[in-house]
């Protein structure tokens, strides 16, 4: 050992032993003072391995772990003709710890230190443990042998990593040390301590073992005694990528990814073609949507216990880059979104919060795979669901977040649940009745945002949706119907009167306490009042004239066509059946337009059923005579309940129709009275 050892530089210790022959096969000279069941497990593996036959200057190698020292045996074998027994063979093995197999590089530099014997060696040179310093250990770049056949490297990889059970090697085209060597220093330091191969074996049973070597080659002397070779097999990504890296000058990125993933994977070769495959599928510029998936579902599939490879899964959840960027860019969408779908497995580490936070980078480009995302935290239970909506609705207070997420039920109900204010919307109403009932239900009943809501939903013109908030506060909706009325009502739109009425119907003593009629503020307003209450379908008019007088007095006066002819027809038979003072205006609105339409014969039937059961009674040859009986009616209302007499004089429009109703209080003394009291002579008709 040289003084670089005390500046630093790691050394790699190495025991060493001698097999041959003296008088029989035994150990000869050794470094390492080993257990006595390693002594008789590696006399056997020195000796002549059975059935073999070696040629003059032949020679094969044998590995095994030993675990119980943590040392790996390397054993070289020779023949050993010049001994005065046939059969004897020369053996130098080699000993490391599993620690220093980890750190050599290239284990061909083992194989260079194997010396044979001889019977004039000083064996003495083998009872020393040899020092090394590491960096000595690696072999330059020219020095490698590039020249290795490569579909015989992809068919070794094969037998060793992807077969059933491990299968005797035949028919091999390269030099056994050529291709074992590098398929060993490839593998990562657990897989390398656990690794076991023969370059010339019959048999893949170890002796004294109930365990079988991992690879095993036939002699080619003797291929003839086993199964005929095997059929083509036609190479994968993956072994074409590792055939690739053993014919490397220097390792690849597909070495460092074993080498950096391999550290905390459990023993077994089964794994060596899990990390392989993860490589290839990763050999993206960025990972995302299916490919991410695929990776995803390969790790939990591959290494399914929570400690297994957790230096990968620990990688792959996270968004940050990777040691050496051994992984692409991942989509942090994809990462929650993958482990939110199976949470349920504890196979994969928790998120970091870079990973979720990285989420939000992408919001509002990718906001539907972001909504997908908390739709199925949602749907999944997920405990992230409640922060990620809670970051949706700050991200999103500028948006439409209701119109985004449409398509997103759980989301959408989640986000109201959190700013009810979100209701508060157009896109509210794109919704079908059933989702936005659900919405309003989700909301607690003294949320502000229900004022603003129930204007909205009240004058959206659906009843299912009128219904909902009369029944959750009876007293706003109430409120808000008024409210949505008198707006329409001095407008040009269409009345939606069946909704309103049906709206009102099981509110109208509510409404009629709330002196609704009394403040409306046009005639078309009051003409949907009398309609929602039912009085045009009704055989019973309002018996206290008074909510309609007093709003006659301040409502503009709008309502046209037929409504206008039903409303005053109803006005009228107000007056009629509970005559008063007070209620002269009553008449002086309605009766002039409403006899011009009775005489000439356009009034309709159901505006005059408002009223015909209140006509005077007649001779029967007078009877078909309705203007006649409605004229005499209005005189009787107005003697018999002492309306004002001026009042009467303003009933007609024109002189034909005063002439007439003079005409008809002239026939009766109450009628002469208040033609008189009003100054007029019966004579003047």
């Amino acid at each position: 050992m040289d003084g670089r050892s005390k500046l630093g530089h790691k050394l790699v210790s190495i025991d060493q032993s001698v097999f041959g022959y003296d008088r029989g096969h035994r150990l000869l000279v050794t470094s390492w003072d080993y257990p006595s069941n390693v002594s008789s497990l590696l006399l056997v593996l020195s000796d002549l391995a059975p059935g073999v036959t070696l040629n003059p200057g032949a020679s094969y190698w044998t590995g095994v772990p030993l675990p119980d020292t943590r040392r790996f045996a390397l054993l070289k074998t020779w023949p050993a003709p010049e001994m005065p027994r046939p059969g004897c063979v020369w053996t130098h093995a080699l000993f490391v710890s599993f620690a220093d197999l980890g750190r050599l590089e290239d284990l061909r530099f083992l194989a260079r230190m194997a010396i044979r014997p001889s019977a004039l060696s000083n064996l003495e040179v083998f009872s020393r443990t040899l020092e090394l310093v590491v960096d000595d250990t690696r072999i330059v770049s020219d020095e490698r042998d590039t020249s290795s056949d490569h579909h015989e490297l992809i068919r070794l990889l094969h037998d060793v990593y992807r077969t059933s059970s491990p299968k005797i090697v035949k028919d091999l085209e390269i030099d056994p040390e050529d291709c074992v060597f590098p398929i060993w220093s490839q593998q990562w330091p657990r897989l390398r301590r656990s690794f076991s191969f023969r370059t010339s074996t019959l048999t893949l049973q170890m002796p004294n073992r109930n365990t079988n070597f991992m690879l095993g080659i036939a002699p080619k002397s003797d291929q003839r005694t086993l199964s005929p070779s095997p059929t083509y097999h036609h190479p994968t990504n993956w072994e074409i990528l590792a055939a690739e890296d053993l014919q490397s000058p220097a390792p690849t990125d597909f070495r460092r990814f074993l080498w950096h993933y391999g550290s905390d994977i459990p023993q077994g070769r089964r794994h060596y073609w899990h990390l392989s495959q993860l490589y290839e599928d990763a050999r993206l510029d960025r990972l995302s949507g299916m490919q991410l998936t695929q990776v995803f579902q390969n790790v939990v599939t591959f290494f399914p216990e929570p400690k297994s490879a957790l230096r990968l899964k620990s990688d792959l959840v996270s968004s940050v880059n990777t040691y050496h960027g051994l992984f692409p860019p991942r989509d942090p969408i994809g990462i929650v979104l993958f482990c939110v779908r199976n949470q349920s497995s504890d196979s994969l580490p928790d998120l970091p919060s870079d990973t979720i936070n990285d989420i939000w980078q992408s919001w509002p480009a990718q906001s539907d795979s972001i909504l997908d995302l908390i739709e199925v935290a949602l749907n999944h239970g997920s405990p992230l669901a409640e922060s990620l909506v809670a970051r949706l609705v700050l991200v999103g207070a500028n948006g439409d977040l209701l119109g985004l997420t449409r398509n997103f039920p759980a989301v959408r109900r989640s986000v109201v649940q959190k700013d009810p204010d979100l209701l508060d919307s157009d896109a509210l109403l794109k919704l079908n009745s059933s989702e936005i009932v659900e919405l309003i239900e989700s909301i607690p009943v003294d949320a502000p945002v229900h004022y603003r809501l129930t204007d909205r939903l009240i004058s959206s013109g659906n009843l299912s949706l009128g219904r909902v908030v009369f029944d959750r506060n009876p007293s706003m909706a109430l409120e808000s119907l008024v409210n949505n009325i008198e707006d329409v009502a001095l407008s040009d739109e269409a009345l939606p009167l069946s909704l309103w009425r049906s709206l009102l119907a099981d509110h109208e003593s509510t409404f009629l306490h709330r002196e609704s009629i009394e403040r409306s503020r046009s005639t078309r307003g009051l003409f949907v009042y009398a309609f929602m209450l039912r009085y045009f379908d009704r055989d019973v008019l309002p018996s206290d004239p008074h909510p309609w007088i007093v709003a006659l007095g301040k409502a503009k006066d709008n309502v046209s066509g037929k409504e206008r002819q039903l409303f005053l027809s109803f006005l009228l038979g107000v007056g009629l059946r509970a005559a008063r003072p007070g209620c002269e205006v009553l008449f002086e609105r309605s009766f002039s337009s409403v006899h011009r339409d009775l005489e000439l014969s356009r009034l309709p039937a159901e505006a005059f059923d408002l009223f015909a059961g209140h006509l005077s009674e007649v001779p029967r040859w007078q009877e078909w005579d309705v203007c006649l009986r409605l004229r005499l009616s209005v005189v009787d209302a107005y003697a018999e309940s002492k309306l004002d007499p001026q009042s009467f004089v303003r009933l007609g429009d024109d002189a034909h129709l005063v002439d007439a109703l003079i005409g008809a209080a002239s026939t009766s003394r109450r009628g002469r009275k208040l033609l008189k009291k009003a100054q007029i002579s019966d004579s003047d008709n």
